[in-house]
């Protein structure tokens, strides 16, 4: 039978444990997850538990869901499930509803990531814009090039066709010398 404090006793959280999984110091997780040394230390003691906003940056520090770090979920649901598209929607979304609602969800390196492939998405969409520029000219080249072809081949065409005709004539009024 369990004891009546058991039941009111907090959900042991895997705070500790994510800890020292990731094998860092208490002090360079407080500074890379934004959250108090102080809070850190009396989570990882399981003094504390984390508010919504803490337990949501150590969340994203460590990679899991809000359950799985505070112990109310037994599936880890790490972005490193989740393929490189799942992962940069996923980040992009939490960096929208950060942005707009002034939270600190994402750290710094998500952050850098998101800004670093939101940048190269648009050098790549200029560089596409830029190669499209490039074909409508080209392609504008070859329907001038094509245009001006079929005039000089009609032009030689029709100069051929003449001098068969003058030849033809010629040889009609040589033939009627010889025949005389």
């Amino acid at each position: 039978m369990s004891n009546i404090d058991d039941i009111f006793e907090k959900p042991p959280t895997r705070i500790r444990e994510l800890i020292i999984k990731s094998g860092k110091k208490l002090k360079e997780i407080s500074k890379e997850a934004d959250i108090p040394y102080g809070a850190l230390s009396s989570y990882n003691q399981g003094i504390r538990t984390p508010k919504k906003e803490n337990a949501i940056k150590l969340a994203n520090y460590f990679g899991v869901s809000v359950p799985f770090l505070l112990g109310r979920d037994e599936k880890e649901n790490t972005l490193k499930n989740l393929t490189e598209d799942a992962k940069i929607v996923y980040l992009h979304l939490v960096y929208l509803a950060q942005s707009s609602k002034n939270l600190n969800i994402l750290n710094n390196e998500d952050i850098q990531k998101l800004q670093s492939i939101h940048e190269e998405k648009k050098k790549t969409l200029d560089k596409l814009k830029d190669l499209q520029n490039c074909l409508f000219k080209l392609e504008a080249e070859e329907e001038t090039l094509q245009n001006k072809f079929k005039v000089q081949t009609t032009e030689i065409f029709n100069k051929i066709s003449n001098e068969k005709g003058e030849i033809e004539l010629s040889l009609h009024d040589l033939k009627q010398l010889l025949n005389k």
